[in-house]
C-alpha cells in the first residue's frame, strides 16, 4: 500500500468523522484550520481526531500529549491535502459521475441513523439541535464532494505519471541488501480476541484469562484450527482455521503483531498483545526470502515509490502556493509540512505518521505570524487623523419666529489615540478628540447670530476585528468618555459683536462598523472605511452673560426650555492605520487616519 493510498484511506475516515460532526456546530465553533477558501472548525477537528484514534483501534489520548498532537497533525495534514487536491480538480475541470455524491450522502445518513432506535428518534435529535434533515445532508454533501474530487484528482495525477520508470537489478539488489529484515518470512496462524481501546483494566484481564486458557488447550494438543473457527474475532482468517499463510515481516499490518510473531520460536506457540487485542499465535515455520524470489516485488515497490515521490513533490508545490491558517495563525506550508514520507521501508502500511521534526517545530514556533489582515497580539497601534462631519442642527424657528433662516453647521474632528491588541482580534484603547462645529448662521428680524461650538473629550474604546480574507477585516467598535464644551459662543452682529460664551460637560460615545483593507505586502498599514453613530448632546448649557437674550440653546429659558448643543449623528470614517508589532518591527513608528466626510440625520 503506497503513502498516497494510505492517505486516502485515512482521508475517508476523516471525511466520515467530519460528516458525523454536527452541522450546527459551525454556528458557534471557532475556526481551527483555514486552507484557501475552506475551513475546519474546532468541533470538526475534535470529531476527526476521535475518528483517527478509532481507526487505529486505540484509546483517544488526552490533549497535550505527544500522541494527541501527532494525531492532530495527521488530521490537519489530511484536510490540507484534501482541500488542495479538490481545488486542483476544479481547475482541471474533472467531472464527477452522475449520482456519485448523492450515493455517498445517502450512505452517510443511513450510517448515522443506525445510532438511533427509530427514524423518529433520529429526526427528533435533529429537531432538538435546531437543524433539518436537508441542512444535515447539505453539510455532508459539501464534505463528500470535496473528498471525491480529491480522490479523482489523485487518481488522474497517478495515471499521468510516466510509466517508463525502470528499476534495474542493481538497484533492487542494493535495496535487498540494505533491508534484510524486510524479507524475513513466517508461516503462522492466529486466534484474535479483541480488546476495545476503551476497555477497563478488569475487561482486559478477562480477555487475557480467556487467551491463556486457549493457549493452554493448544499446548495440550487441542486442534488449533477448530479453536480459531470457534473463538477468533478475525473473520478473514477464522474461516481458514486461523491460517495466515507465509508472509514477510513487512506484510503484517500491525507492527506490534509482527514483532511478537517473529519473537516466538519456530515452531512454537504463545500470546502476543497487539493494537487491536490479544493473539494466540502458532508459528509453523520461519525463513528468509532469497533475492530471486523477492526481486519482482522490490522492483514494483521501488517503482511505486518513485511515482509516489513525484506525486508528493507536486502536492508540496500546491501547499507552497496555498494560504493556510491554523488557530488564527498563518503558517508556512514548507515549515508546517516539511516532514517527508519515509523512503527507507518496504512496507508503507507500517510507516509511522509523519510529524514535525524538532527543528520544524522550533521554526514553526518562532516564525509564525498573525492572520495577515490582523495585527500581532500584544502590539501597540498609535493613530491620529481628521474626520469631516455634518451634525444635527437644532431648529431655532420656534424661538426666533417663522422668518428665521439658519445655515447648516459643518465641522471637523481631530483625533489621536493608542490601541492595544489583546490578541489578533480584540483591541482596547484610549482616544482624544477635538470637535469643531463651524459658524451656524441664524438670521431673524434683521439680526444675525453666529453660533460656533468646540468640544474636547477623552474616551475608552473596544474593537473587534473579524478577518474576511488575507487582506480584509470587518470591524466593530464602541467607545465612551467625557466631553467638555470649549470656546463655544454666540455672537450678535447688530449689537456690535455682543455675545456670550457657552459651557457644558457631558458623557458621550459612538458605535460603528467598517472594513480595513491591508495596503502593503508587509501588512503594516490599512485603509479604514466605516460608518459610525456619535452620541453627544450637551445639556444644560450655561451662558457666561446673564444679560444675554434668552435662547433655546442656553439655559436661560426660551420656547424650547432647557437648552442643548448637539453633536450627535452619523459619520463616515475614512482613514489610514499603521500596525506596530511588540518588537517594533513590521511597521512604522506611528499611525494616521486621513480625513473623511460625515453626515447625520435624526
Amino acid at each position: 500500500m503506497s503513502n498516497n493510498q494510505r492517505f486516502f484511506i485515512f482521508a475517508a475516515a476523516l471525511a466520515l468523522g467530519l460528516a458525523f460532526a454536527p452541522a450546527w456546530a459551525k454556528i458557534v465553533d471557532s475556526i481551527a484550520l483555514v486552507v484557501d477558501q475552506d475551513a475546519m472548525t474546532q468541533g470538526e477537528l475534535q470529531e476527526a481526531i476521535q475518528s483517527y484514534f478509532a481507526s487505529q483501534q486505540s484509546k483517544m489520548a488526552p490533549p497535550g500529549t505527544a500522541e494527541y498532537d501527532a494525531a492532530k497533525k495527521q488530521v490537519e495534514e489530511a484536510f490540507i491535502r484534501e482541500v488542495l487536491l479538490a481545488e486542483e480538480a476544479d481547475r482541471e475541470k474533472i467531472d464527477l459521475q452522475e449520482g456519485e455524491v448523492d450515493r455517498e450522502v445517502d450512505n452517510q445518513v443511513q450510517s448515522m441513523k443506525k445510532n438511533f432506535a427509530t427514524d423518529q428518534e433520529f429526526n427528533d435529535s435533529l429537531k432538538a439541535e435546531g437543524i433539518t434533515l436537508d441542512d444535515l445532508k447539505q453539510d455532508i454533501r459539501d464534505k463528500m464532494t470535496r473528498r471525491i474530487k480529491a480522490a479523482h484528482m489523485m487518481r488522474q495525477k497517478q495515471m499521468d505519471l510516466p510509466s517508463s520508470v525502470v528499476v534495474t537489478d542493481e538497484e533492487a539488489r542494493k535495496y535487498y541488501d540494505q533491508h534484510p529484515n524486510n524479507y524475513d518470512r513466517v508461516r503462522f496462524s492466529i486466534i484474535l480476541l479483541r480488546v476495545s481501546p476503551q476497555a477497563t483494566a478488569g475487561e482486559v484481564k478477562q480477555v487475557e484469562t480467556q487467551a491463556r486458557s486457549l493457549l493452554k488447550q493448544v499446548k495440550e494438543g487441542a486442534n488449533f484450527a477448530a479453536l480459531a473457527k470457534k473463538y477468533s474475532e478475525d473473520p478473514g482468517s477464522a474461516a481458514d482455521g486461523g491460517d495466515i499463510g507465509t508472509v514477510s515481516r513487512g506484510e503484517i499490518g500491525d507492527a506490534k503483531l509482527a514483532e511478537g510473531v517473529f519473537a516466538l520460536p519456530a515452531p512454537g506457540t504463545g500470546l502476543v498483545r497487539a493494537t487491536d487485542g490479544i493473539y494466540v499465535v502458532k508459528v509453523v515455520s520461519r525463513g528468509k526470502a532469497d533475492f530471486d524470489s523477492a526481486a519482482a516485488d522490490i522492483k514494483i515497490f521501488l517503482k511505486k515509490q518513485m511515482q509516489d515521490n513525484a506525486v508528493n513533490t507536486w502536492i508540496d508545490s500546491l501547499k507552497n502556493d496555498a494560504y493556510i491558517v491554523e488557530d488564527g495563525k498563518v503558517i508556512s506550508s514548507k515549515e508546517f509540512l516539511s516532514a517527508a514520507a519515509s523512503t527507507d521501508t518496504v512496507a508503507p502500511v507500517n510507516n509511522a505518521p509523519a510529524t514535525m521534526t524538532a527543528e520544524d517545530e522550533k521554526l514553526f514556533n518562532t516564525k509564525n505570524q498573525g492572520y495577515p489582515s490582523l495585527p500581532t497580539g500584544g502590539s501597540w497601534l498609535p493613530y491620529f487623523g481628521v474626520t469631516g462631519f455634518l451634525p444635527d442642527a437644532t431648529d431655532l424657528t420656534q424661538y426666533y419666529g417663522a422668518d428665521t433662516s439658519q445655515g447648516l453647521p459643518f465641522g471637523l474632528t481631530g483625533f489621536g489615540g493608542m490601541d492595544y491588541a489583546l490578541d489578533p482580534t480584540w483591541q482596547v484603547g484610549v482616544m482624544g478628540e477635538v470637535l469643531r462645529k463651524f459658524s451656524q448662521s441664524v438670521t431673524a428680524s434683521g439680526q444675525v447670530e453666529q453660533w460656533n461650538s468646540t468640544a474636547v473629550g477623552a474616551s475608552l474604546g473596544l474593537k473587534l476585528l473579524i478577518p474576511l480574507d488575507e487582506s480584509t477585516n470587518f470591524t466593530l467598535n464602541a467607545s465612551g468618555g467625557i466631553y467638555t464644551l470649549l470656546d463655544s459662543s454666540v455672537t450678535i452682529s447688530v449689537l456690535n459683536g455682543t455675545g456670550t460664551s457657552l459651557s457644558a460637560t457631558d458623557l458621550g460615545g459612538q458605535l460603528g462598523a467598517g472594513l480595513e483593507f491591508i495596503l502593503d505586502g508587509q501588512k503594516s498599514s490599512a485603509l479604514d472605511l466605516g460608518l459610525d453613530y456619535r452620541f453627544l448632546t450637551f445639556t444644560p448649557v450655561t451662558s457666561s452673560n446673564p444679560g444675554f437674550k434668552a435662547s433655546p440653546l442656553t439655559n436661560s429659558g426660551g420656547a424650547s426650555g432647557s437648552g442643548a448643543i448637539d453633536f450627535s449623528g452619523f459619520q463616515v470614517r475614512l482613514g489610514v492605520k499603521f500596525f506596530i508589532s511588540p518588537d517594533n518591527s513590521g511597521g512604522g513608528g506611528g499611525g494616521s487616519s486621513g480625513g473623511g466626510g460625515q453626515a447625520s440625520k435624526n
